[in-house]
């Protein structure tokens, strides 16, 4: 596996900056010189001060274009996807670049998804899973573009990929197959039956799981299909739409009955809402985003389907971190949790959700303001 990762880094191709000036265009020559000679500090620099230059779109795709493939060469596949990101793909007119675009952004999401950085990350699974897809479709984007290319060229021919676009595609596919495995078990979960904030939070991974299937299967149907399915979809979507808020109604109620209870072992703890309510919040701030794809027209399907997946992510972190909550420092498990200071912290905590429910509870209204 990484080795052929390490083959597909040679294919790293820069684009050269055209400018009018003639000192940019040769500036651009030894940013891209340098890169190739490894000198990546030295091109970066040149890079970013062609940045702060006035150019116009074409130009400044380019250079995001090359600055991303910068950063493939030094291994930094985050932040080569942001760079790419950058690039609008219908605002692309060579078909020439469009390809490299496509190939290079290929190679940073497969790499990433192979990458250690992201392997403690608890849902590492479904993460590893989205990322091979995006490259899936961005091969098969590749595809369709070299087909119109040899259409052009030569009308009588049959369209047939490159050797080394069939090795990556057949690389994805296997991966993902080989990957199946550990994604259900990510995504097997079970609540306690004595947790109801568990048992909330779970309902909310379950239903959403639902729906990813059907946006994966929107995508990929006829459009006879898709009447049905869109409506299908909305109403689903907006069962789990309505059980996001009333997951921090049932953490303060949940909290409170404990902090009531003098015999409860949870009493006053801290943990692990720190880590709990970040991530929960990461995915209901994901929710006007979905919700303003799946109204629009001609929704695009693929974007709400990865949109979605990327909640899941963040609502099986909050699950996971609720199973798995920090351990106790030294300080706090010496006794020192029942001290007026830490009981004012509890009771600090739960104003502090309550405030933040009592902002959520008209159904949804206003949520697209925080996009």
């Amino acid at each position: 596996m990484m080795k052929f990762l390490a083959i597909l880094s040679c294919l790293f191709c820069f684009q050269n900056v055209l400018m009018s000036e003639e000192d940019s265009v040769s500036q651009g020559l030894l940013a891209i010189s340098l890169a190739q000679g490894h000198s990546y500090e030295q091109a970066d620099e040149i890079f970013q001060d062609l940045a702060g230059k006035a150019l116009p779109d074409w130009q400044r795709a380019i250079l995001y274009y090359d600055q991303g493939t910068l950063k493939l060469h030094q291994n930094l596949w985050k932040e080569s996807l942001v760079y790419f990101e950058k690039i609008e793909l219908e605002t692309v007119l060579s078909p020439f670049f469009l390809k490299d675009l496509l190939l290079n952004k290929t190679i940073a999401l497969i790499s990433l998804a192979n990458d250690d950085s992201i392997k403690q990350d608890p849902a590492y699974a479904i993460r590893k899973n989205s990322l091979l897809e995006q490259g899936l479709e961005l091969i098969e984007q590749w595809k369709k573009i070299d087909c119109h290319i040899q259409t052009i060229e030569n009308p009588s021919n049959v369209c047939t990929p490159s050797s080394l676009i069939h090795s990556i595609e057949t690389y994805i596919k296997e991966e993902i197959d080989s990957s199946k495995q550990k994604l259900d078990k990510e995504l097997n979960i079970k609540a306690s039956s004595d947790d109801p904030v568990e048992s909330h939070l779970v309902d909310i991974i379950d239903g959403l799981k639902k729906t990813i299937e059907l946006s994966k299967q929107l995508h990929a149907t006829n459009k006879p299909d898709l009447e049905k399915g869109v409506s299908l979809l909305k109403q689903d979507y907006e069962h789990i739409v309505e059980q996001i808020p009333l997951f921090y109604e049932t953490v303060i109620q949940t909290e409170k009955k404990q902090f009531d209870d003098s015999s409860s072992k949870k009493r006053c703890q801290k943990e692990p809402w720190p880590q709990v309510i970040p991530a929960f919040e990461n995915g209901r701030m994901l929710v006007a985003l979905i919700e303003s794809e799946i109204a629009k027209s001609e929704p695009n399907w693929k974007n709400i389907y990865f949109f979605q997946q990327e909640q899941l992510m963040e609502f099986v972190r909050a699950y996971y971190y609720l199973k798995n909550p920090p351990k106790p420092s030294p300080e706090s498990s010496s006794g020192q949790e029942n001290t007026p200071k830490n009981m004012d912290n509890v009771l600090r905590l739960i104003l502090e959700m309550e405030a933040q429910d009592q902002a959520h509870k008209a159904p949804m209204k206003g949520l697209e303001d925080t996009w």
